[in-house]
């Protein structure tokens, strides 16, 4: 099994949008879509000459390049103010994230693939006392706040409720962890406890990112037993 990792700077969900259009492999040619040709034109298409074509083209039918899983792990960039670049509305958010995942669920799709697996986390909880550190201006002139960060945290456990696939609660999980270790004083940390999991109070860090890797794991043991490591095939 391949792995293809697209983290890609500055990105919001409008921009993924585009990117991973060029990252799906094709299950079908554009043109045989539903209403693609005129009735009177059928006659001229042929199953034989046209799975000859898809093969010329690089593009395989059915489960020959189905894609297993697809992690849909974007949101920061979408939360930063309004007046930032990059940034969107709840509902340019939600309606990027429905569009990426029409692309595999749409049978109209040149990328529909009904069988992959897809997955969204949610973004993380922002550190702004670790920004401040890193970003000297961001106290007069701030781009994002965590308030703001946990609604389309919030708006991406939605859509995945509304696509009728898993998600993972990453902000809630980093957010409960930090509030925990505040309560109990068993943290020690200048920036309230988020530099234990952020790196920068916006990107993971090594226990942050052990964290999302044992929820990932969690997920597949509830969901997709069969993707777990040790059933895989060697």
């Amino acid at each position: 099994m391949d792995i293809m990792n697209r983290g890609l700077s500055g990105y919001n969900s409008l921009r993924a949008l585009k990117i991973v259009q060029t990252i799906l492999p094709k299950t079908r040619p554009p043109f045989t879509k539903r209403s693609a040709f005129p009735p009177a034109l059928s006659q001229w298409i042929r199953p034989t000459s046209t799975a000859s074509m898809w093969q010329h083209r690089g593009i395989l039918p059915g489960d020959e390049k189905r894609l297993q899983m697809l992690f849909i792990f974007i949101g920061a960039n979408d939360a930063r103010l309004p007046s930032k670049t990059d940034s969107s509305t709840l509902e340019e958010y939600q309606a990027n994230l429905h569009a990426i995942i029409s692309l595999l669920r749409d049978p109209d799709s040149e990328y529909y693939s009904p069988k992959t697996r897809i997955l969204i986390i949610t973004p993380p909880p922002i550190g702004e006392l670790m920004i401040q550190s890193y970003t000297p201006t961001f106290a007069a002139d701030p781009f994002v706040f965590n308030n703001r960060t946990r609604l389309f945290a919030e708006m991406a456990k939605q859509v995945a409720r509304e696509a009728g696939v898993p998600s993972i609660d990453l902000y809630s999980e980093i957010e409960n962890r930090v509030r925990e270790e505040q309560a109990t004083g068993t943290w020690s940390s200048t920036y309230d406890g988020y530099d234990n999991y952020l790196v920068d109070g916006v990107h993971l860090n090594n226990k942050g990112n052990m964290l999302l890797f044992n929820l990932i794991i969690t997920t597949f043991q509830a969901v997709w037993p069969e993707m777990l490591p040790k059933t895989l095939p060697s």
